[in-house]
């Protein structure tokens, strides 16, 4: 074996486990991606995952209702069940 095959064969090893490093690390990536989803890997400071937005929301109208009092629905409901 020549000092060139020699030195093509290591630079071959490397190559291929290069690739094979790169190939592990896409595969463990769009494994993930499945998983959580797109919107909580690519969410920033102003992007809001999808979860989030959803519990702001709801928070958001329990303050409204509070802050408005009970309503006539909800008041005629504790009337005819009794005593809580």
């Amino acid at each position: 074996m020549t000092a060139v095959t020699a030195a093509f064969r290591t630079v071959e090893k490397r190559r291929r486990r290069r690739k094979a490093i790169l190939s592990w690390t896409k595969a463990l990536e769009a494994e993930s991606i499945m998983t959580m989803g797109d919107s909580t890997i690519q969410a920033s400071d102003v992007a809001t995952p999808k979860a989030a937005r959803l519990i702001l929301g709801s928070a958001k109208r329990a303050m409204i209702a509070a802050t408005k009092g009970p309503s006539t629905a909800i008041i005629s409901q504790v009337a005819w069940s009794g005593s809580q």
